[in-house]
């Protein structure tokens, strides 16, 4: 635009709403909630089976979103759901799955959250307002997959820019990164 300003795009239809994903457009975020409960590594796997990883919150408002949805069912009042995030190793930092340090926690004081340094990865209770817990990743719990726009971002300036996003895949196991481009489902 001519006053500088850049915008991001994220159209719906990279949100597959027929698979039982919800879009939300003033944040271009587009999740799905399974309510069957797995390991952790269970839940990243289903989700990247889906060219998507657990929800990424990075914001109050993000936080909201997911908490709403959870809440709106009241069968899940009371539970727990896997999110994107791991304790970078032996420190009291945590990632997302692209290594970017997570600078919003609302973790849950009340419990004295985080605990422990062998509960490595995030989950969101439910029952607490979905204050943030550390979790040992062997616990059977809900989870939320968030799709993005595998093609990237779209900025728009003066000249228009596409940007193509290759994603590291985190392997859960040995916790090693692995480059790996996410498929676009046909």
């Amino acid at each position: 635009m001519e006053d500088g300003r850049m915008y991001y795009l994220k159209g719906v239809k990279n949100c597959p709403t027929e698979e039982g994903y919800t879009y939300k457009s003033s944040l271009m975020l587009c999740i799905k909630f399974y309510d069957v409960e797995v390991t952790y590594q269970n839940a990243v796997s289903t989700c990247h089976s889906e060219n998507s990883s657990l929800v990424r919150i990075d914001s109050p408002e993000v936080q909201k979103v997911v908490y709403s949805y959870l809440t709106y069912d009241e069968k899940f009042t009371n539970s727990k759901a896997y999110i994107q995030g791991n304790r970078k190793q032996n420190t009291p930092e945590w990632e997302f799955d692209d290594e970017t340090l997570i600078s919003y926690m609302p973790w849950n004081l009340n419990q004295k959250q985080p605990e422990a340094y062998d509960q490595i990865f995030l989950c969101f209770n439910v029952a607490d307002q979905g204050m943030w817990h550390d979790c040992i990743g062997t616990q059977l719990f809900r989870f939320v997959c968030e799709r993005r726009n595998s093609k990237g971002i779209i900025r728009i300036g003066t000249d228009i820019d596409i940007t193509i996003a290759k994603t590291p895949k985190r392997n859960y196991k040995n916790n090693s990164i692995q480059n790996a481009t996410l498929k676009e489902k046909s």
